[in-house]
């Protein structure tokens, strides 16, 4: 059964380290397709999963990994053109900006393109929270750290290899 294939913290550790990598290179590249801002701003996304990661090292009562589907739904959601967020760049825009004149811009709209901006932070970092709580537990209870730190690295970059192998295919 699958749950009796995840007692064992190594494996667990390798899908866990394969999850977090993928996941993040999946919402870069996503985001960065779909929103225009991001694709500008890449580190965002990076700086929100790593964020969240260690938050999730941090914060001990747990999530339930229900958390991150549904916040990488909500992300999906959130890039149809039917809620507007694509149109973040364009609330962002500042116009042609002149180092001698103030530039007129309408506030309201910068206003909502960062607010827009802070919700899809917020949500990349939540989405990565379970995640770093899970792998936190993992590293509480190992008895061989290098060890679990080498199957971290190849977890990590199994999940690199499998999104460049799918975006390749």
């Amino acid at each position: 059964s699958p749950r009796s294939f995840f007692k064992n913290d190594r494996v667990l550790l390798l899908v866990l380290s394969f999850l977090c990598l993928f996941i993040e290179i999946m919402l870069i590249r996503h985001l960065s397709s779909e929103i225009r801002i991001f694709a500008y701003f890449k580190n965002l996304v990076l700086i929100g999963a790593f964020l969240g990661l260690g938050l999730g090292y941090l914060y001990r009562p747990k999530l339930s990994m229900t958390v991150t589907a549904v916040c990488i739904a909500l992300l999906a959601a959130l890039t149809n053109p039917a809620t507007g967020f694509f149109r973040i760049s364009d609330y962002l825009n500042m116009g042609g900006f002149n180092i001698w004149t103030m530039p007129e811009y309408d506030w309201a709209l910068l206003t909502k393109g960062l607010l827009m901006v802070t919700v899809i932070f917020f949500i990349i970092i939540v989405s990565q929270i379970p995640v770093g709580q899970r792998l936190a537990e993992i590293f509480d209870r190992s008895q061989n750290r290098i060890l679990d730190y080498s199957i971290n690295i190849i977890g990590s970059l199994a999940g690199v290899w499998f999104f460049a192998w799918l975006s390749f295919k």
